[in-house]
């Protein structure tokens, strides 16, 4: 289970732009025997709701935003390929964003994960801007 000091460990130089001390401590998470997908769920996805309600309460710029958006999506991008594969599904998901969401980096943590658990996913970067959704 993570902790809430290992959050705070890594929210700090998420904000000060410290990707090398970022990846410090995802390292040490996984080196304690913290798998990947819970990294991502526990570490990763909790952390950034924090950024983007920093944001909303003007605590942190939209540029500081962007920068830690951008140091996690290049932490993900690296753990990607070391989440755990599971033996194939014939269920395909399509991952969207919402219109108020401010990246897609979400978008792209869960088609990560769908892929580890091997269902094939589509990953759309646009928003979804009508109330209706259709699927063929």
């Amino acid at each position: 289970m993570v902790k809430e000091q290992m959050l705070a460990r890594y929210l700090e130089p998420l904000l000060r732009g410290d990707r090398k001390g970022c990846r410090a401590v995802i390292e040490e998470a996984m080196q304690s025997g913290i798998p990947v997908n819970s990294v991502y769920v526990h570490i990763i996805w909790p952390v950034m709701v924090e950024i983007e309600n920093l944001l909303r309460e003007d605590k942190i710029t939209p540029v500081e935003e962007h920068l830690a958006t951008r140091i996690n999506r290049t932490i993900v991008d690296q753990l990607q390929n070391k989440l755990p594969r599971r033996p194939g599904k014939s269920k395909k998901v399509v991952v969207c964003c919402a219109p108020d969401e401010l990246q897609e980096l979400g978008a792209q943590m869960m088609t990560d994960l769908f892929e580890s658990d091997s269902r094939p996913s589509a990953k759309s970067a646009c928003q979804v801007v009508t109330q209706r959704f259709f699927v063929a």
